[in-house]
């Protein structure tokens, strides 16, 4: 017997269909074929659902099928309860539709040229997807991933087992400097021109071990750190120009800002940070796939920050 989910008062969807198929063609052997059913699993659908509502559908002879009074009197409201759930369907099409054609895009950052250059030519090639950027830094974008505020998102690394990424591109660690600084004349510095100097380190979060590396090497160096919390490249570089203090960092957030800030090279760091593209695991919308895909091609070693 197919009975509803225990706890469940509607019936089955299944069961509805069955009963207003069998009303339809007056047969057990036509509406089988139609629900592309055997006749006695047909049989036990329009049984569970008598024994369900309490009373008989249809009265059966080896004739022919007919609707009992109680049949008869649902049958109206059956009708429209497959009409609503077909409607239902249109809908969920028409939302998964408008979906698959729309990427939400976070971003640490997305200053850089070359990426609205590759966004473009994105665009050109799929004309009706439609696309929104909003930046943030990377934790708060794994969180508006899982909450599918945005659909895909460039953040830095490493990024939580739970999310599918993929590494675009790694970029050193170095110290970038307002223009109107001395060293700016400069493109590599020495740990030890630095020494007693105040600077800010680049967030802890989300690359702890890559921080707490750099900071050690920084250490003999007697350097004043300012540590600050996480936050996009825009607030940070924002801060560093107005502030005209100096900031350890990947070379990204300078070329983000090339006219206000110079990047120099330190000799006692080769670190790198990684920029990884993200998205959460399973099926991808049909932008998505395209964005993914297209990234997926070694041109996009070009894409150096978001």
């Amino acid at each position: 017997m197919m009975a509803p989910e225990s706890g469940s008062k509607y019936p089955d969807l299944r069961l509805i269909s069955a009963f207003v198929e069998v009303a339809q063609e007056r047969s057990f052997t036509k509406a089988a074929a139609r629900l592309q059913l055997s006749q006695p699993r047909l049989s036990m659908r329009i049984r569970a659902l008598e024994e369900q509502l309490g009373f008989s559908l249809l009265s059966r002879n080896s004739r022919n099928v007919s609707l009992s009074v109680e049949g008869a009197a649902l049958l109206p409201a059956a009708k429209q309860m497959i009409e609503m759930a077909e409607r239902v369907l249109a809908t969920a099409s028409e939302i998964n539709c408008a979906y698959s054609s729309r990427l939400e895009i976070g971003a640490v950052s997305f200053r850089v040229p070359e990426r609205w250059t590759i966004l473009s030519t994105f665009l050109s090639a799929h004309p009706n997807i439609s696309v929104t950027v909003q930046t943030a830094a990377s934790t708060p974008l794994w969180e508006r991933l899982r909450e599918h505020v945005v659909n895909i998102a460039f953040t830095l690394g490493p990024v939580p087992a739970d999310l599918q990424s993929m590494v675009l591109s790694k970029c050193r660690i170095g110290l970038s400097v307002p223009q109107s600084s001395p060293w700016a004349v400069h493109d590599r510095i020495s740990l030890n021109d630095l020494r007693g100097q105040s600077v800010v380190l680049f967030p802890r979060v989300p690359d702890i071990e890559l921080h707490d590396r750099v900071r050690a090497k920084l250490a003999p160096y007697e350097l004043q750190i300012l540590d600050f919390p996480e936050m996009s490249s825009e607030a940070m570089t924002q801060f560093v120009a107005q502030a005209k203090i100096a900031t350890i960092s990947a070379q990204w957030w300078e070329r983000d800002h090339s006219a206000d800030l110079h990047f120099l090279t330190i000799d006692e760091i080769e670190d790198e940070m990684e920029l990884h593209l993200v998205t959460t695991p399973g099926p991808m919308s049909d932008a998505v796939a395209k964005l993914w895909t297209m990234l997926s091609h070694p041109r996009s070693e070009r894409l150096d920050a978001a």
